[in-house]
């Protein structure tokens, strides 16, 4: 029987699904992608395999199949490598991922690593190239029959999905914070940020292994014995002349090897007693490394002893002050419940770099909470409405509102009592020790003043508002205007023409000893 996925071009079905499902089962383990995968969503893996040739299982599944990628697998999105060492052409076309860099692409500095390309062939012969914003999961194909046309369309396309999912992040500033449902505990958050790391352990040197010296002293040299002298009582005639004749060339002979054999050991001798000498030369070298090695690793021992010593005090200084704040916290004591909501500010990263460095003052007295914040500028802020390839240029170029744009300007003024409503919210709902009755909000903002040219800063909008009030608020159906004006804040109708206005109360103790009985 011929396998249903012989006619959608597989070249080895088995092999095709042996491998996805060893990568899917793989992928599930280390949480990138959820453990519900139906046989049908892995039956269309394969045809996508079969046609697009995918190097890796997860680049499959997260640019057609995102919903299957958990939060953690969106966190730790692969990169992609481009065998191509060239801008491709179409013979380029079908072998799936291709880098930024093979699209030569720049637009302000966006991470070209933020995107993934890969391109393809339609029924048609049409070049096709899909884009996928990797942290956000949006995607978008381009195709035509220009394969350089489609290219910057597709840059073009990768970055105003880029420029979308950053203004998305700003324009959920508030929703984000609604959606957190997991508790923290700010105290151990402030632990960790306190605590110093471990000392590391030393770096010791090994000391250099003794020299040995193991040549064995030279033995002295076997000697020849000579023979005996001949006696002419022992010969006739002339024979004796002859025998006492050989009889001398014997011992020349033998005294000559012996000579030899003593000069031999005595050069042997001589030899060894030099490398002796050497050795010994060596071994009071060697000693006076050892007591500098053993000197530097004591003196180190003893600096990482000390390190060590101090690490353990501070960390008993950093928990004997967390300790203390929350202490100081349950009882209202006011550098207490300050550190405490500074955590909280410390813990909510804003988008678009905005910033959270407040000033804080608590007034036990009434339990009330000021809080002076920082806003952006009009200016600092990327609002980028459409990203477009010039051709004439040759550049990208970004349609970018201001604040000559009435869609800006309402962005602007919207995200302003955004800011304040989800600082408000998180105030209160990080308060569990009851230390707020009140929350003051003050949103400052620097500029230029057009009048005059000077840089100036005013506060754009104010706020007072009791706990038990805010509390009643369902914020995820609010129009944050509305709920601000509601509250009885105070701001200028266009918070977009930077007009100051007087703060309900400043950060003053006997000022807000006064003013803050009122509420």
């Amino acid at each position: 029987m011929q396998n249903e996925y012989e006619d959608e071009g597989f070249q080895d079905p088995e092999a095709d699904r042996e491998w996805l499902e060893s990568s899917l089962s793989e992928l599930q383990q280390e949480g990138r992608v959820q453990q519900r995968v139906n046989a049908e969503q892995i039956n269309q893996m394969l045809r996508i395999q079969a046609k697009s040739g995918y190097g890796l299982a997860f680049d499959l599944i997260s640019d057609h199949f995102p919903s299957l990628v958990t939060a953690y697998g969106r966190e730790h999105l692969d990169g992609f490598i481009s065998d191509f060492d060239a801008p491709p052409d179409e013979s380029d076309l079908g072998y799936g991922p291709l880098s930024s860099s093979t699209l030569h692409f720049d637009c302000d500095g966006v991470d070209q690593n933020a995107f993934r390309f890969y391109s393809n062939k339609d029924s048609e012969d049409n070049c096709i190239i899909h884009v996928i914003h990797k942290e956000s999961g949006k995607k978008d194909s381009i195709s035509g029959q220009n394969l350089e046309s489609v290219m910057k369309q597709a840059v073009a396309s990768g970055l105003g999905l880029h420029f979308q999912y950053e203004l998305e992040k700003i324009q959920n500033i508030l929703h984000d914070a609604l959606e957190q449902k997991s508790e923290i505990d700010y105290w151990d958050h402030f632990y960790i940020q306190s605590s110093a790391p471990t000392p590391a352990s030393p770096k010791l040197f090994e000391c250099p292994a003794k020299l040995q010296f193991n040549d064995p002293e030279p033995t002295p040299p076997t000697y020849l014995e000579y023979p005996p002298e001949p006696k002419p009582d022992s010969f006739s005639g002339s024979s004796f002349e002859g025998a006492y004749l050989a009889w001398a060339d014997d011992v020349k002979r033998i005294e000559s090897e012996n000579q030899s054999r003593y000069d031999k050991n005595v050069a042997a001798i001589k030899d060894w007693n030099s490398k002796r000498v050497e050795h010994e030369q060596a071994v009071a070298k060697w000693t006076e490394t050892v007591k500098k090695v053993e000197a530097v690793n004591q003196k180190r021992n003893a600096e990482h002893l000390a390190a060590d010593d101090q690490w353990k005090k501070e960390q008993i200084k950093n928990l004997e002050t967390v300790t203390d704040l929350k202490r100081g916290y349950k009882f209202l004591r006011p550098d207490a419940v300050e550190a405490y909501f500074n955590l909280v500010l410390q813990f909510s990263v804003l988008p678009g770099d905005i910033s959270r460095k407040c000033d804080l003052k608590y007034i036990s007295e009434s339990k009330t909470l000021i809080i002076d914040h920082p806003l952006p500028n009009p200016e600092n802020l990327v609002y980028v409405k459409e990203v477009e390839y010039v051709k004439a240029s040759g550049k990208f170029f970004r349609k970018r509102l201001s604040l000559s744009d009435g869609e800006f300007k309402s962005f602007y003024d919207d995200l302003l009592y955004k800011i304040c409503l989800r600082t408000l919210y998180e105030f209160f709902i990080a308060d569990r020790g009851n230390a707020l009755s009140a929350v003051v909000f003050n949103g400052w903002v620097e500029f230029v003043d057009k009048a005059t040219g000077q840089d100036r800063k005013g506060c754009l909008l104010s706020i007072q508002v009791a706990k038990e009030e805010f509390q009643k608020l369902n914020l995820t159906r609010v129009e944050p205007k509305a709920c601000f004006k509601s509250l009885k804040g105070i701001a200028n109708s266009a918070l977009h023409s930077l007009t100051p206005i007087e703060p309900v109360l400043k950060i003053n103790r006997e000022e807000a000893k006064k003013v803050v009985g009122k509420i």
